[in-house]
């Protein structure tokens, strides 16, 4: 996971620069022996002989980092009330019972993580809540003073109608007035500078499109963020710069998400949709284990063997 893989760069690199450090201390302390004495005859060997070991002291190269982050920051255009979301006797079936009679409140500042086996039913759930989907029965009202962006699974969902370029599809969502150059800052933010702009939103990679997705959100400043799988197509610098960004938010946050190092670093409630109903948990996903670990991988593990055995 990302985690771990930040932490080997982080410390590979600060194991270079401790050796680097030790070795130039070296090199300084043979270097002083030399100048003193080379010109002593009864030193000059011993100062011919450190200055060889000089030669042979490689201080490796520290190159600059690789590793390009977006600069991701959600901001809350308008205030949000206490009361945020209120599902009441909420289903949904389509040949199975997907969930039946469900009630959800959702509060302000609640980052709300959604979890359960794949197609058990976790993107109709959120599609529900973000009145995207209409339930079969029951019914799902908003705060007065929510506003939401959603970031869906399917790219095409979220870029909705293509553009010959990608400052030309942001700038379609931006508010009445809006300047070029904050459409184009904001692009840069999202590591789409210069000629990268220009480019179709037809042609962009998995990845590419959700951050453009992203940008547009950032855009929107809404108090109500609600992603499906966002993680599914970011580089882990992505992945790193938007796990800080919704920490850091002061809005409400609904997401799906299979990555477990993401839910356990964000969520402060856990619904796990399963085939049995949805269960409510309100606490961090470590939390969540330690109440439903053995009966929670036990769902897991009973869902993949009836998988598999079809």
């Amino acid at each position: 996971n990302y985690d771990d893989f930040m932490e080997a760069s982080t410390l590979a690199r600060e194991q270079l620069i401790s050796e680097n450090k030790r070795k130039k201390e070296k090199i300084a302390d043979l270097q002083e022996f030399v100048n003193r004495f080379s010109a002593n005859a009864s030193k000059a060997k011993q100062a011919t002989s450190r200055a060889k070991l000089i030669e042979k002291i490689k201080v490796e190269e520290m190159k600059p980092s690789s590793r390009v982050s977006p600069y991701i920051r959600f901001k809350v255009g308008k205030p949000l009330g206490k009361d945020v979301i209120d599902a009441v006797n909420i289903s949904k079936k389509y040949s199975t019972q997907i969930f039946k009679e469900v009630n959800i409140s959702i509060s302000k500042g609640e980052k709300v993580a959604i979890i359960g086996t794949n197609g058990v039913g976790k993107t109709t759930l959120l599609k529900c809540l973000m009145k995207r989907l209409e339930p079969d029965t029951g019914k799902v009202d908003w705060g007065m003073s929510v506003y939401a962006s959603y970031f869906p699974q399917d790219h095409r969902e979220g870029i909705e109608v293509d553009k010959p370029s990608l400052i030309e599809w942001l700038y379609s969502y931006a508010p009445p007035g809006t300047d070029m150059t904050v459409i184009r800052g904001l692009l840069g933010r999202m590591l789409f500078s210069g000629e990268m702009a220009q480019k179709s939103t037809e042609v962009l990679s998995g990845g590419e499109k959700s951050r453009l997705i992203l940008a547009r959100m950032i855009m929107a400043e809404d108090n109500l963020l609600a992603l499906d799988e966002p993680t599914n197509h970011l580089d882990l610098e992505s992945i790193e710069a938007l796990n800080y960004a919704l920490s850091i938010y002061e809005g409400t946050v609904l997401f799906v998400s299979h990555d477990r190092e993401f839910v356990s670093s964000l969520a402060t409630r856990i619904l796990e949709v399963t085939s049995d109903g949805i269960k409510d948990f309100k606490g961090t996903y470590e939390e969540f284990l330690d109440r439903e670990g053995a009966d929670y991988y036990k769902r897991q593990s009973t869902i993949s063997i009836l998988a598999s055995a079809t």
